[in-house]
């Protein structure tokens, strides 16, 4: 995965109430800022933590909640853990035996729909979640209970149900940043939950996509398309301004298939991303990676959905994914604001850009990044990913990207392997 994060703008610092999210807020001035180098110039830091009702299951999502011993995060716990699983230890023994230098802490987990339904339905059913769910709810304006008594009347799957649940207690649905409208993500999903929508889209289980996408980001996945770089858009779209992408999914779902952006830009549905198109991916995955690559492309090229291309005429040999520059130019329609980016090509150039990305990680803000990946071919080069740093712990660089996997390096290979990085736009 990608991630999750092109340039999004600072959201508000989270509050310290009962279950709300708690742990270091964001600089609050436009400049990035985080915390000098200590002597001797090692690297140190912990990731973001979310800290919320200790009846609330633990989402292990971009951002680790604790920095432990080994390399390995804490398991995901929740929904989180019906949908993303930890390797054995024999097959992560076996990879870095193998000379794999990434670790893979969270994958994908190949578990049928039923068990999932049938495991979520049971956590629902937790007494001490009850009580809990109850306790917020009371603590919601009326306007807004009733709002979310809609949204669970609006998703018979247990799943998406869990999903309103664990952002109700994390103080989500009206605690996070708000979308360009004004509106929070309760509203936003509420609206959502009542506009009409374009033939042949699939209203209960769109809203069921993009329940579970907010609660649990890493559940984000490209699939078979090469749209990492829109991927690390929507993945940090879902962590940081979660309301910002239900407005403009709903927009590009609605029967017109556009919304305006945060820069008063229009963004647009992509032909044919109203019904499945075997990519793997979910519903709101697929109409957002696509619109968003439509956008980001610009004028003189045009996204083929059905290839996962860029390209003019023919669409079967054009290029996957988008430059540097042209995530760029989603982040701004995205935010609002001026984003920057910075190459490094060389290899004596990487390990400079390296230590300023994760100087930024360190201080709360997570940084869409592009990496060497793959094996490398016969001229020893290696072709592109886009990912999304989150964390540093223990000496280990550790990454969201689209293929639906939170993993890891060390330090010296992420120098060895950064080619550029999208910060957030100011």
């Amino acid at each position: 995965m990608t991630l999750i994060p092109t340039a999004i703008p600072q959201p508000t610092p989270r509050r310290a109430t009962a279950g709300a999210l708690t742990g270091p807020t964001r600089p609050t001035a436009a400049v990035l800022t985080g915390p000098t180098r200590p002597a001797g110039g090692t690297l140190t830091g912990t990731p973001v933590r979310f800290q919320v009702d200790h009846f609330v299951h633990q989402l292990a999502a971009l951002q680790p909640t604790v920095a432990p011993a080994s390399p390995a995060l804490p398991a995901p716990t929740g929904l989180a853990s019906l949908f993303v699983r930890q390797p054995k230890a024999k097959e992560r023994e076996e990879a870095l035996a193998g000379g794999h230098r990434i670790e893979t802490a969270f994958a994908a987990a190949a578990k049928r729909t039923d068990d999932r339904e049938a495991q979520a339905q049971a956590m629902l059913q937790s007494p001490a979640a009850m009580m809990a769910e109850a306790r917020a709810l009371a603590a919601l304006s009326p306007a807004d209970r009733a709002a979310y008594d809609r949204l669970a009347a609006a998703t018979p799957s247990p799943c998406a149900r869990l999903a309103l649940r664990e952002l109700l207690l994390a103080g989500k649905l009206t605690g996070s940043a708000p979308s360009a409208g004004g509106a929070s993500l309760l509203t936003e999903l509420d609206r959502l939950a009542s506009a009409e929508l374009a033939p042949g889209i699939d209203k209960q289980a769109l809203l069921a996509d993009v329940l579970i996408e907010v609660a649990a980001p890493q559940t984000i996945n490209q699939g078979r398309r090469g749209t990492c770089a829109a991927t690390a858009a929507q993945l940090m779209l879902a962590q940081d301004r979660p309301a910002e992408l239900v407005r403009l999914l709903a927009g590009l779902a609605s029967p017109a298939g556009q919304v305006t952006l945060a820069d008063g830009q229009t963004l647009l549905r992509e032909p044919g991303t109203e019904r499945d198109d075997k990519s793997g991916r979910s519903g709101s995955s697929r109409l957002l990676q696509a619109a968003f690559m439509e956008f980001a492309n610009g004028e003189s090229v045009d996204y083929h959905n059905g290839y996962g291309r860029n390209g003019r005429d023919g669409h079967s040999n054009g290029r996957h994914g988008l430059t540097v520059r042209e995530s760029d130019r989603l982040a701004e329609g995205l935010s609002g604001g001026t984003a920057e980016h910075v190459s490094a090509q060389e290899l004596d150039a990487r390990p400079a850009l390296a230590e300023r990305v994760l100087d930024v990680v360190r201080g709360g803000q997570p940084v869409a990044v592009g990496l060497a990946w793959g094996k490398p071919d016969a001229q020893g080069k290696r072709s592109g990913h886009k990912v999304v740093v989150t964390a540093v712990i223990d000496g280990r660089v550790y990454f969201t990207h689209g293929h639906g996997k939170v993993e890891s390096m060390t330090i010296a290979e992420f120098e060895q392997r950064v080619k550029d990085a999208n910060f957030p736009p100011r």
